[in-house]
């Protein structure tokens, strides 16, 4: 990917702001390495470094309307992915149970997987995953992803709040990203799938 000159950071967090799903994926490619070994240090650990990472970046995106208020996009990222590790390593004993369930479903390697990934069968994944959410998750996920809604626009639809609709995505996204971990998809073709 072209390296993108600092002066053009700023039009590139407007049009990211604005729901531009390249910008949003060039804010991620310039940042994820040197955030995910910033993660790793509170892990110590690659793939919770990865969840938190991209933790960070759904919430970045779900509430991308505040880029354009950000100073110090490097800073603001680093103390996200500061917290969130926190808040991560605070939950940890209690997921542990949850994540050796999955892991125990993958019996291939991530690396092996992400090469023999047939796409066809991801969106069959993804589908299986919506259709098992409960049906207002299930609507709301559906408004913003297959019809393009906007969380104002999904809130005034259903009669909601705008915080329900967005707490109601981050719900459903992370319960997709655990759906595919549970079948053997890494954390990045979530990502990838998020910013399709």
């Amino acid at each position: 990917m072209r390296q993108i000159a600092e002066d053009d950071y700023i039009l590139l967090l407007l049009s990211a702001s604005e729901g531009n799903e390249r910008a949003f994926a060039s804010l991620f490619y310039k940042y994820s390495p040197a955030l995910m070994s910033f993660a790793k240090k509170f892990t110590h650990n690659s793939d919770e470094a990865e969840e938190i990472l991209q933790n960070v970046f759904l919430r970045v995106w779900l509430h991308r309307d505040k880029l354009p208020e950000i100073d110090n996009i490097k800073s603001w990222l680093y103390k996200f992915v500061a917290n969130e590790s926190l808040a991560y390593i605070r939950k940890k004993t209690t997921r542990a149970k949850t994540q050796l369930h999955f892991q125990s479903k993958a019996s291939i390697s991530y690396n092996d997987i992400e090469q023999t990934v047939n796409a066809n069968e991801l969106k069959d994944i993804v589908a299986q995953a919506v259709n098992s959410m409960p049906e207002q998750r299930r609507k709301i996920f559906n408004l913003s992803r297959t019809e393009g809604l906007t969380i104002l626009e999904i809130s005034e639809q259903l009669n909601i709040s705008q915080s329900t609709v967005k707490n109601t995505l981050v719900t459903a996204l992370k319960f997709i990203r655990d759906y595919l971990k549970a079948y053997g998809y890494s954390s990045f073709v979530f990502i990838a799938l998020i910013l399709s």
